[in-house]
């Protein structure tokens, strides 16, 4: 029995060595200096050729982390490299949900520029619109709004909040 646990604790740390090489070496790095809001460390991982679409927990991008962070000069270093912006989470949530959740009009306009769904549905069904009505974010409504979004509403589950959202 003892040689067993041996057995299955060898294999189980040979898995994790494994699963920690699944993605590039720099990209972590970059995925937590962008969390941090640590510029010095995006802009030298982004300058080593660190992925800006490599994915991390709950499958979001470099991109989304960013606006979640709400750190401008992060979110130009990562634009600037034409990360995807059509990208979603494991919930459905794409950069420009985030931007108008988040409240950043010129954020939102830039992604929809570049191709962003405009009418994306994350799982909830709620779109970048519905985002922005229910964190009261009235300027990227009225922006979505003119620019021809769906007005479709659908109940969601949330109350009406006064600050952005992480998704």
């Amino acid at each position: 029995m003892h040689r067993i646990h041996k057995s299955l604790t060898a294999m189980a740390a040979v898995a994790l060595i494994f699963v920690g090489c699944s993605q590039p070496k720099a990209t972590m790095p970059l995925f937590d200096a962008a969390r941090d809001g640590n510029v010095e460390q995006v802009s030298a991982n982004i300058r080593a050729g660190s992925d800006v679409n490599a994915r991390g927990a709950t499958n979001r991008t470099i991109l989304m982390i960013a606006i979640v962070g709400a750190n401008k000069e992060i979110i130009d270093m990562i634009m600037a490299k034409k990360p995807d912006v059509k990208a979603t989470d494991e919930r459905g949530w794409t950069a420009l949900h985030l931007a108008a959740a988040n409240n950043m009009p010129d954020l939102a306009e830039e992604l929809l520029k570049r191709g962003a769904d405009i009418n994306a549905r994350n799982s909830d069904k709620t779109s970048p619109y519905h985002m922005a009505l229910l964190y009261r974010n009235n300027q990227v409504a009225l922006m979505l709004k003119a620019k021809g979004c769906d007005l479709k509403t659908y109940a969601l589950k949330a109350e009406p909040r006064t600050s952005g959202a992480g998704g």
